[in-house]
């Protein structure tokens, strides 16, 4: 595909999770790997500390050139000058300073003097507090190095989130000058031996939080890094959730893309009845006119899956009109059992008698749509029905949505980077080959929306077709997002105005009720089908029969009602000559 034109280029890839293996050493790791910060960007974990950790571990690397006097900044902290605040930070000649200030306001600050992490290599810091013998235990890869006498009693903190790599001061000012590899807080006194093992990896036993960076190279910067402990501390970019709703002008209706569920279907079933609930509560509010599936609606094609895909799903009958198609988690006869086309509203037509290759029309704004939903990898045979429906509808705006098309570059999928279905021996288009073949040809085709490739944002690649129209393809795709997150309900939500021809995008969690990233909140324009107007009726002529007579009878009377007041004037004249 030629001339692409993205909306959101960049993209990210979330971290998989990932436990350290025993055999893998953090030395072994790349000196480039982990994370490195500044004062544009914050991580922050998803949700506030209850208490601080009794055991702190985290491994990082300082430049062994780094100044004397130089302040390397805080590897973990929550400090704002708030009480129930910590700082765990490199101060100058490469000292670890443990700083607290408790809930009574009362100020500890203690500094190990006996170390200097400016090793230029990766180092394992292990922090335990023993508060029943009153002591701070610094081990660094391992070793026991130093111990503090503390006076510290209370635990608790403020609800102010904790940061990796900086604090809670604005603009991250105190950012951490190094790099950190992986950081894991207990809730309990690890011992010599078990700091000893964990230089190799992690525990996971008595375990609050355990995040590990080691897949990020360079400044390749990841939006999360989840919480392998499970316990949804999972490491977050500060600004990628928006609490604020986008500002969204006038419109005249909406529709809802909901992108693979599978992650929610699977492992946080019971999230996803917030995803059609949220749906069918604001229909009405939000004008939504008709909700796009965009496939993988199961994970592992269980029974229970779908079960649970169809109480939810059909809470959506009677409310809004919506469509589904197959993704390849869901290629099987299971989507039909559960979803049979007879059961389907107000449906145009299909393929063969399934559910897998449907149409549907409906009037939205005034303006005719089509909506065309294309099994994943849709052969040569249904390429060529769905253009023949296509032809017969020349008046209608088509969307279309299929699993597999947009990658999340902003190009087409191509064999390079498709996973076409396995087994069933049918011919597998990719996205290249529907564009050639399908959407390309068709000046009438406004939108193609697919999921299936994990992405941060909504992609969005503009490119003309054979007749000059432009085509709007859509990459909306959340379920890294939900798998980092347990869950976050994601739905895309694109508002129509001025003649169907703008459109106004948002991402929204119906789990967490924000926004996902600013740069989703976008308006781009689309290149609606405006029906030719009709022409105007002609004006009935009227036969000679009926209005001559009329006018006859008219001009008859208006002619003497002329005559006869010149004929008495003239009358009259005479009259008085002859006297």
């Amino acid at each position: 595909m030629k001339r692409i034109v993205c909306v959101a280029l960049a993209f990210m890839m979330l971290s998989c999770l990932l436990v350290i293996s025993p055999n893998e050493t953090h030395a072994a790791s790349p000196l480039s790997a982990g994370l490195s910060f500044d004062t544009t960007s914050k991580y922050c974990f998803d949700k506030s500390l209850p208490q601080i950790p009794t055991t702190i571990e985290a491994t990082i690397l300082l430049p062994a050139d780094f100044s004397d006097s130089g302040h390397a900044g805080v590897i973990l902290g929550n400090y704002n000058g708030d009480a129930g605040s910590l700082s765990l930070e490199v101060v100058p000649g490469g000292k670890l300073r443990y700083y607290v200030i408790d809930k009574n306001g009362t100020v500890f600050d203690y500094t190990f003097q006996e170390v200097d992490l400016r090793t230029g290599r990766w180092t394992q810091i292990a922090l335990v507090r023993d508060m029943e013998a009153h002591k701070l235990l610094l081990y660094i890869d391992g070793n026991f190095v130093q111990a503090l006498d503390t006076a510290e009693t209370e635990s608790s903190l403020n609800d102010s989130k904790f940061v990796l790599g900086g604090d809670g001061r604005a603009n991250n000012s105190a950012y951490f000058k190094g790099r950190i590899l992986n950081v894991a807080l207990y809730s309990d006194i690890r011992t010599p031996e078990e700091i000893k093992k964990d230089t190799a990896g992690f525990g996971l036993t008595e375990i609050i939080l355990c995040c590990d960076l080691s897949s990020n190279s360079g400044d390749n910067k990841p939006y999360v890094f989840s919480d392998i402990a499970g316990n949804g501390y999972s490491l977050i970019l500060d600004g990628v959730w928006q609490d604020e709703a986008p500002k969204i002008g006038p419109y005249d209706f909406a529709i809802a893309f909901v992108p693979d569920t599978q992650v929610v279907t699977y492992y946080y079933p019971d999230k996803l009845t917030c995803i059609y609930d949220w749906l069918v509560e604001n229909a009405e509010s939000k004008k939504i006119q008709f909700v796009v599936g965009l496939g993988d609606i199961t994970e592992k094609n269980k029974d229970y899956e779908w079960e649970l895909a169809k109480e939810q799903i059909s809470k959506l009958n009677g409310v809004i009109r919506y469509s589904l198609i197959r993704g390849n988690h869901d290629k099987s006869p299971k989507y039909n059992k559960y979803f049979p086309y007879e059961e389907f509203e107000n449906m145009g037509g299909s393929f063969d008698g399934t559910s897998n290759n449907t149409w549907q029309e409906i009037n939205m704004g005034g303006l005719d749509y089509l909506f065309m939903g294309l099994d994943y990898g849709a052969p040569d045979d249904v390429l060529q029905w769905a253009s023949d429906v296509i032809e017969a509808h020349p008046n209608h705006n088509v969307i279309i949505s299929t699993h597999c098309y947009l990658f999340r570059d902003g190009t087409t999928l191509d064999d390079r980077d498709d996973t076409p279905p396995s087994g069933d021996g049918e011919q597998f288009n990719d996205g290249d080959d529907m564009w050639e073949k399908l959407v390309s040809q068709h000046e009438n085709i406004i939108m193609v929306a697919s999921g299936h490739d994990p992405s941060d944002y909504i992609v969005v690649t503009q490119t003309p077709g054979i007749h000059g129209n432009i085509v709007t393809q859509m990459l909306i795709d959340a379920q890294s997002v939900d798998l980092s997150m347990k869950g976050t309900g994601m739905v895309a939500m694109a508002y129509f105005s001025n003649g169907g021809k703008t459109v106004q995008m948002e991402y929204y969690s119906t789990i967490r009720n924000q926004w996902y990233l600013k740069e989703n909140s976008f308006t781009m324009e689309v290149n609606a089908v405006t029906p030719p107007t009709p022409p105007a009726p002609p004006v009935e002529a009227q036969p000679t029969q009926d209005w001559l007579p009329i006018n006859i009878t008219v001009a008859s009377g208006i002619v003497a009602i002329l005559i006869i007041p010149v004929a008495a004037f003239i009358v009259a004249k005479n009259k008085k000559e002859k006297v």
